[in-house]
Parts: structure tokens; C-alpha cells; sequence
């Protein structure tokens, strides 16, 4: 599992970096499906520094790609190409959605 997150998302509650642990369930056949990321805030002092939630990996990774390609479509339509910063987001965008492919 290659965290593609990983030093990028942080606690909403108390700012702390979210760490990839295992979801501790049955196999799954993707990797992706057994991961989830939880606040290391509270995983390393419990309930007196934070509190206890948690996003899976899968929901995290679709929640983002889903707000690329919003952004994405909104760029097209608008008529914004021009912009040297999104002709090289579109690069981006297209590497990712690839890469999505393969989870």
C-alpha cells in the first residue's frame, strides 16, 4: 500500500497528522480496503488530547478524487486553460485519475 496521503492530512478536531493503521478486519482483496486513517494525537494519548475517529482509506481516497475531478470540470467549462498552473493541474489530474485506476 503506497500512502499517497501520507504528512498531507491532518486532524480536524486538534490539527495532528492522521496516521495509516489497519482497519482489523477480514481480508479484503484490495490492500486499500484494510487501511484506514485515524488522529495520532489520540492514538498516542487517547481521549485526553482528542477524540477517537477515523476515515477509511478507500472513502478518503474517493472524497478527494471526486473534488479533483469537480475542480477539473469546473476549469473546462469555465474556459480556463489558459492559466499556465491549470494546463499543469490537468497533467496532474490525469496522472491521478490513472492511478486510481489501479486501486
Amino acid at each position: 500500500f503506497e500512502n499517497i496521503f501520507s504528512g498531507v492530512i491532518k486532524c480536524a478536531d486538534c490539527g495532528y497528522a492522521m496516521r495509516a493503521a489497519s482497519a482489523n478486519r477480514r481480508k479484503r482483496p484490495d490492500i486499500i480496503d484494510c487501511v484506514q486513517y485515524t488522529c495520532n494525537n489520540y492514538g498516542r494519548y487517547g481521549n485526553i488530547m482528542c477524540t477517537a475517529h477515523s476515515i477509511e482509506a478507500r472513502d478518503l481516497f474517493n472524497a478527494v478524487l471526486a473534488d479533483i475531478n469537480r475542480f477539473a470540470d469546473m476549469a473546462v467549462n469555465d474556459g480556463m486553460w489558459s492559466s499556465p498552473f491549470l494546463a499543469g493541474f490537468s497533467i496532474a489530474v490525469s496522472g491521478i485519475r490513472q492511478a486510481g485506476a489501479a486501486y
